[in-house]
């Protein structure tokens, strides 16, 4: 918890009237219940009983579920398989990418695998990409979570998560007029951008996602 929340905690086990200044907080607001980790008795408690909205503290239990679960020592694997021959620096039949889930995972993860198929003498592809995507079965995520089913925070799980799924716009002002510039670049995406030069000439980034294969360009 952080520091700055310690004399809004102080304040309400003492007297929570003086909470109706901090943080424009109210004690009918608000619900707390703090206990030291090596004890059993709560050392500040107000409305501990009262339903609310769990917003992040709903990460220990998660996190707690992946320590018990997985153990302090757990990496996430990311590889890729073949049984096929190398000639002449290509790989003569299909290479397997398997997915573990990694939620870091990013487009330089991404560049160092293909860059350890290039210390391995594999230059080109005589076959087939195979995504196994075993890692997670069946197993579905949230299609909407309050309205935001396209935001990056609630992506599915995917056994071959990139990026968070999200791709980034990035808006131009420069010597070849007002542009924008998706990436990474999507086979298949088509980028629909009208706009208007303004007066800066900085470049200007923001992130997208989208379920579709059209993207509105836009930045607020």
């Amino acid at each position: 918890m952080a520091f700055a929340k310690w004399p809004l905690l102080l304040a309400l086990a003492c007297a929570p009237a003086l909470a109706l200044d901090l943080h424009g907080l109210k004690p009918d607001e608000i619900a707390v219940w703090a206990a030291p980790v090596e004890g059993d008795a709560p050392a500040i408690t107000h409305r501990a009983d009262a339903p609310v909205n769990p917003a992040s503290t709903m990460k220990l239990l998660t996190g707690w579920a992946a320590l018990n679960r997985l153990g302090p020592d757990y990496r996430w694997k990311t590889a890729l398989l073949s049984a096929a021959p190398v000639e002449g620096g290509a790989l003569k039949g299909d290479l397997y990418w398997l997915g573990g889930g990694d939620p870091r995972f990013d487009n330089g993860d991404l560049l160092s695998l293909l860059y350890s198929l290039r210390l391995r003498g594999i230059r080109q592809l005589d076959g087939r990409l195979l995504l196994d995507k075993r890692a997670f079965g069946n197993v579905g995520g949230a299609d909407d979570f309050d309205g935001d089913a396209g935001r990056a925070f609630v992506v599915g799980p995917d056994a071959h998560l990139t990026n968070l799924k999200v791709a980034w716009l990035t808006f131009f002002n420069d010597g070849q007029g007002a542009r924008v510039a998706l990436d990474p670049p999507l086979a298949g995406v088509e980028l629909r951008a009208a706009l208007t030069p303004g007066r800066t000439s900085l470049a200007r980034t923001c992130a997208a996602s989208s379920p579709s294969t059209t993207m509105a360009a836009g930045c607020a």
